[in-house]
């Protein structure tokens, strides 16, 4: 599955999804996938900033704590956690728990597909 981040007019929109559905209408096999779509470029950007993207790619090739991920990439610990935060939200990156044998949970993590396609006009 891949997440297709773009920005896109209300009409865009619209016309993926009549597309979309006609193509289910018509029986033919959707490929899953997300797409995020933003009226302009310039909030397309405030999402994925370079800092933001880079930590998409460090969490792709090597999913981890906050704290792991924080030193990977040079950053403060709270700078990365609102990152992680902001892309989650944004559903490019999963939180998961998992058990750990000292302190009960923790949270690992992860991208949310293996592949983002960034697509922006101007």
């Amino acid at each position: 599955m891949c997440i297709t981040v773009t920005n896109a007019t209300a009409d865009e929109f619209f016309r993926r999804g009549l597309k979309l559905a006609k193509a289910v209408d018509a029986g033919e096999r959707i490929e899953p996938s997300i797409t995020i779509s933003f009226e302009s470029a310039d909030e397309f950007a405030l999402l994925l900033s370079e800092k933001r993207t880079r930590l998409v790619t460090v969490v792709r090739d090597n999913p981890g704590t906050v704290n792991e991920i924080a030193a990977r990439v040079h950053r403060s610990r709270d700078a990365v956690a609102k990152d992680i935060y902001v892309l989650t939200n944004a559903g490019i990156l999963k939180i998961f728990k998992i058990m750990n044998p000292k302190h009960g949970e923790m949270n690992i993590i992860k991208p949310a597909t293996k592949k983002v396609r960034l697509v922006a006009e101007i």
